[in-house]
């Protein structure tokens, strides 16, 4: 099985046709359509604004290995 997505317009005359790619086999296939609702408005395209807090660098002792975060019983 293999899915493919992409984006399609429904015409005035309420037929849908889309385009597969070339190594899909010719012959009857199973195809299941997934309509969303329209979206009222766009999606937001800017980039978020997230604070930044400089700490500086990492000690150089610092280590995040699972041997220092977990126990020895490996939690």
């Amino acid at each position: 099985m293999r899915v493919l997505t992409a984006s399609a317009v429904v015409g005035g005359d309420h037929q849908l046709v889309i385009q597969v790619p070339a190594d899909v086999p010719c012959g009857t296939h199973q195809v299941v359509v997934v309509l969303d609702a329209p979206s009222e408005r766009p999606l937001p395209t800017e980039e978020w604004k997230l604070p930044v807090h400089d700490v500086g660098p990492w000690p150089r002792e610092f280590t995040v290995s699972r041997e220092d975060i977990y126990g020895d019983d490996g939690r």
